[in-house]
C-alpha cells in the first residue's frame, strides 16, 4: 500500500501552502493578553492586533512550542472532541490569517 500525499492547503491571500508536515511557531515578539477565555494579540512593530475567541487562544497558546500542524490538529481534536478533519480545516483557516498578517513562523 502506497502512503498518501501530504495534504496541502492554500491561502487565499497568496500561493504559499502548508502541509500536515509544516512546523508553525508563533512569533516570540508578539506580544498577548488574556481575559475571560479570550486573548488579544498584539503586534507592536506593525501596530496590528488579533482578538482571539477561547478556541484561537488555545492554539495561540499551543504555537508557543514548534509543531507541526498535524500535532496541533490532533491536539485540538482530542481537546474540542471534535472531528479531525473539521478541526483541520478551522486550524488551516486562522493559520492562515496568523500567517498573512505576520504574527507566526511556519518552517
Amino acid at each position: 500500500m502506497r502512503a498518501a500525499a501530504p495534504r496541502q492547503y492554500r491561502s487565499m491571500a497568496d500561493s504559499a501552502t502548508i502541509t500536515d508536515e509544516s512546523i508553525l511557531h508563533r512569533r516570540i515578539d508578539m506580544i498577548a493578553a488574556e481575559s475571560d477565555g479570550e486573548m488579544v494579540v498584539l503586534d507592536a512593530e506593525r501596530g496590528d492586533f488579533l482578538q482571539l475567541n477561547s478556541s484561537a487562544a488555545r492554539i495561540w497558546s499551543l504555537l508557543e512550542q514548534p509543531q507541526t500542524l498535524a500535532a496541533l490538529c490532533a491536539t485540538l481534536a482530542e481537546h474540542f472532541a471534535t472531528d479531525a478533519a473539521e478541526c483541520r480545516d478551522e486550524v488551516i483557516a486562522f493559520i492562515a490569517v496568523l500567517r498573512d498578517r505576520g504574527m507566526i513562523e511556519i518552517r
